[in-house]
């Protein structure tokens, strides 16, 4: 008899029990130069590189002087710059069913650019990036965006505080002598084969490796978001679009930003705005490469665990 009990037990379990379904990845990370770590929706933690998978509710964290660029199941893109967190809030996609489209990204701190994908084409108001400072929706889009401490600026001016020593005319350095030289970086533009043309330095600018040690400091240090500034606390929000547009809301009010502008949002509380001069979101030409090559410092290994 309590053989037969066991086994009535087995086959009733056996009829009931609905094995475990493994989330549809959202992505993978094509690119890395540098430690990429992810937070799972469970609590966990990892060290991830080159083809990892990444899901719906991840949280991607670059540290310092990593850069990552992951592609979406849609096509869609995005290069996360050094002192990222981005969350994957939301993303469903099925080829079949526009209908199900939803991506809903959360940029936490640092800089990003992205190229929309198929749901930004067919679904484009179902396609929205989220900061603390405002939220982004998008109309068939190249574009970047970056939080910075927030501090007041004065933006009938038209630089927006940005420029730190940016030359107009798409030139970037202090001078120096000599012709120009093209640095390792360069901004997303026109889809995820041609992601833009290098930003131009005078030569003098440039050390022995080819990097341009002036705009990489200043990048490196809009991309600190270590703290809220006197303009009222929590974090600037920082855009500029490379094709098509982008529409920029929260609280104070709502912006069309269209292709070849700049714009700024100061904090929650204060309405975007236009700027100009403003340094665009950068990213290194290894980056914008269409074939994945990125060197990760967990180069052989898939996942490990994060100490």
């Amino acid at each position: 008899m309590p053989n037969l009990l066991t086994s009535l037990m087995v086959a009733v379990l056996a009829l009931t029990w609905v094995p475990l379904s493994f989330a549809e990845p959202a992505g993978m990370i094509t690119h890395l130069s540098g430690t990429l770590s992810v937070k799972r929706t469970d609590g966990s933690s990892k060290l991830i590189a080159v083809k990892s998978e990444v899901l719906e509710g991840d949280v991607l964290v670059t540290q310092a002087e990593t850069y990552a660029r992951v592609k979406f199941a849609d096509g869609g893109e995005v290069v996360l710059v050094p002192k990222t967190e981005l969350k994957i809030q939301s993303y469903a996609y099925n080829a079949a069913k526009p209908e199900s489209d939803n991506v809903v990204l959360n940029m936490l701190k640092g800089g990003l650019r992205a190229v929309t994908g198929l749901i930004g084409k067919r679904s484009r108001q179902k396609v929205t990036f989220l900061t603390e400072t405002a939220t982004i929706g998008i109309r068939g889009t190249t574009f970047g965006m970056r939080l910075v401490p927030d501090e007041p600026q004065d933006d009938s001016s038209g630089g927006g505080g940005e420029s730190g020593g940016a030359a107009k005319g798409g030139t970037v350095g202090r001078g120096g002598s000599g012709g120009d030289a093209y640095v390792p970086f360069a901004s997303i533009g026109g889809g995820p084969v041609s992601w833009g043309r290098a930003i131009k330095v005078a030569s003098g600018d440039v050390d022995g490796d080819g990097v341009n040690r002036y705009l990489l400091a200043q990048l490196l240090a809009q991309t600190n978001t270590g703290g809220g500034g006197g303009g009222g606390g929590g974090q600037s929000l920082l855009l500029d679009v490379s094709v098509g547009g982008i529409n920029i809301r929260n609280r104070a009010g709502s912006l069309d930003l269209n292709q070849g502008q700049t714009g700024r949002v100061n904090n929650a509380n204060s309405p975007p705005v236009v700027t100009r001069n403003q340094v665009p979101v950068l990213i290194p030409q290894s980056m914008a490469k269409p074939s994945g090559s990125g060197r990760s410092v967990t180069k052989g290994v898939s996942d490990c665990v994060a100490n």
